[in-house]
């Protein structure tokens, strides 16, 4: 088969796209690729005149993908998948490289920590990590395991490797310093909120009424659609954010967080982190290692 050239959009621009697609985020996509958000958005929209049509829905603080967009995403991921497993392979012909699809939160805040036992558990394993937000739908092209914050319903054939539950977290000199002790002194400190219009989770004012707050003056001082932002910010005293436990769990025990409250308030119903994996028959072995050790990991209650 013959390619013509001349059809297909740069390859750096199609990497820009795939990226502002994986992340659906402009900013995120500029920090993987060390580029300027602004950079990234001119690429983006140098692609959609190319091709004269609309990839992204652009909100005030979000970005949704067109059919159409989510038509070309699907393609490119795959391809580049393809290209990037080819490489792999090509460099390190006598390693197992298994691809693992995870969210943003997931991959930085519960896998990234444990990759030491993995290695140690496994030294012939390769893990490509690729994060996303999507959190529905069949298995990834490119990827052989998917981990994705969702209901069961949006990810058949997935198994649950835990819930989660919600509380008010901070670092401990914040906490100290504003003699944070109960629900009521939630209303002298800045409070930084989650928004995402990927899955669902707890905004403050749900928090509260499920914890006892209701009517409580509280003020929102940041807003970040991305988990481990905000936990960063936390860490760094800029307020108190809603972190969840399974995620944050290094973090407080290293003691760059505290849960001053008692109150906690689990995720929605249904709600959690699932692993979805191929078809076990025609899989890598190596596959199979990572999903075991996963599976362990999460009921180990780390």
């Amino acid at each position: 088969m013959t390619i013509n050239i001349r059809r297909i959009p740069a390859p750096n621009t199609l990497i820009i796209f795939e990226s502002s697609a994986r992340h659906l985020s402009f900013t995120r996509a500029a920090a993987e690729l060390a580029m300027t958000p602004a950079a990234v958005s001119k690429q983006v929209q140098q692609l959609e005149a190319r091709l004269h049509v609309r990839l992204f829905i652009r909100g005030a603080r979000s970005l949704t993908l067109t059919p159409r967009g989510a038509q070309l995403y699907a393609a490119v991921f795959s391809a580049l998948g393809q290209v990037a497993d080819a490489v792999a392979q090509v460099r390190l012909p006598d390693s197992d490289i298994v691809s693992v699809s995870a969210t943003s939160a997931f991959a930085n805040c519960w896998l990234l920590p444990r990759l030491g036992t993995l290695a140690a558990l496994h030294p012939d394993v390769t893990l490509r990590v690729i994060t996303s937000e999507l959190n529905q739908g069949p298995l990834p092209q490119g990827a052989d395991l998917s981990v994705r914050y969702c209901t069961s319903q949006a990810a058949p054939g997935a198994s649950l490797l835990f819930s989660v539950a919600v509380a008010p977290l901070c670092s401990p000199s914040f906490s100290t310093r504003h003699g944070i002790r109960a629900l009521d002194d939630l209303e002298r400190v800045p409070l930084l909120e989650l928004t995402t219009d990927h899955w669902q989770s707890l905004d403050w004012d749900s928090w509260l009424s499920q914890a006892g707050g209701n009517g409580l003056r509280t003020r929102i001082g940041h807003y970040a659609n991305d988990y481990v932002m905000l936990q960063q910010a936390a860490e760094r005293g800029v307020g108190v954010f809603l972190g969840w436990d399974r995620l944050a769990s290094d973090a407080i025990a290293a003691g760059r967080l505290v849960a001053p409250l008692r109150e906690r308030v689990k995720s929605p119903p249904g709600w959690g982190y699932h692993l979805m994996a191929g078809d076990p028959d025609t899989a890598n072995p190596a596959v199979r290692k990572v999903q075991v050790w996963l599976e362990a990991e999460a009921a180990s209650g780390g």
